[in-house]
């Protein structure tokens, strides 16, 4: 195969003429030697008789002729080689052409893909987190309120409550002004989130008021949990405000609760604790085993 590629058909006659002459004359040599004719080697050579000479005719235009349609035949050949070498190295550059249009798309749709998911995840955020503080706020602590209520009201599992807020937090603002009252807020958000479970959900619930939602959580450990919380409220030192205190409310979900009863508990639970001086922790139902801890002097 290869060597009909390098071949070249014009070759091909010129073979045919020369292995011709040389039959011409290997023949002649036959004539001579072989069948020992009276005849000279030259003279059988240059003057074959004319049935010899017919017969080495023959022979000589046969052999041309082959060479000629064997050169047609080649030519055809390599031309057709050449056509579907052609058509190969378009096809190949037309497949490397779709080959980098798919790979640049490619790029373009996993960039989309990773455009599309970070919007939806800031999408998700926007929609279930505080601005301000960058906790749950009330849509989102709604959702997870109404998962946990529907599995309680299935097995039965224990659900407490805890809502908080800032004591004095309007004369804060209008002592020290809006900001640092935001500032306030940031860092006793962040105290909190660092000092409360995995799995608690910590809501911001509107002003300065916060919700945490315990799964799996009896109304002791959860007053237990929000005394610790208060404490640490407390013993906190603000930047330009010094130290600021937190009250708070805690219910557990009780049997014939809905979501409403259940907030409403412990929003009374909250106002309770303002009521018997701030900085406080009240529970409701009232349970018998007291804090730990020391209540505000």
């Amino acid at each position: 195969m290869k060597i009909t590629r390098t071949l070249k058909p014009e070759v091909l006659p010129i073979l045919g003429s020369v292995f011709a002459c040389l039959y011409w004359f290997i023949d002649s040599a036959i004539d001579t030697f072989i069948f020992k004719s009276q005849r000279l080697y030259i003279e059988d050579l240059l003057r074959p008789d004319s049935i010899e000479l017919l017969a080495r005719c023959q022979v000589v235009i046969l052999m041309i002729s082959l060479s000629v349609v064997a050169m047609i035949l080649l030519r055809k050949q390599q031309k057709i080689s050449e056509q579907l070498l052609d058509s190969k190295n378009e096809l190949e550059i037309v497949v490397d052409e779709r080959t980098n249009d798919l790979r640049i798309k490619n790029i373009i749709l996993e960039k989309e893909i990773r455009d599309r998911m970070r919007i939806e995840k800031e999408l998700v955020e926007l929609a279930t987190a505080d601005p301000l503080t960058g906790v749950f706020n009330r849509r989102k602590l709604n959702n997870e309120l109404q998962t946990e209520v529907n599995r309680n009201l299935r097995y039965n599992n224990d659900l407490s409550l805890i809502i908080f807020d800032i004591d004095k937090f309007k004369h804060i603002n209008d002592k020290f002004g809006h900001n640092n009252g935001d500032e306030i807020l940031k860092d006793f958000t962040k105290l909190i989130s660092e000092n409360i479970r995995v799995n608690d959900v910590f809501a911001r619930w509107g002003g300065d008021e916060f919700t945490i939602l315990l799964p799996e959580t009896n109304l002791q450990t959860a007053s237990r949990i929000a005394d610790n919380l208060r404490i640490l409220a407390e013993d906190y030192q603000y930047p330009f405000v010094g130290h600021v205190t937190a009250s708070f409310g805690v219910t557990q979900f009780l049997k014939g609760d809905n979501e409403a009863t259940f907030i409403n508990r412990a929003d009374e639970a909250l106002y309770l604790a303002k009521e018997n001086g701030r900085n406080n922790v009240e529970v409701l139902p009232p349970i018998q085993i007291p804090l730990v801890s020391v209540h505000a002097k």
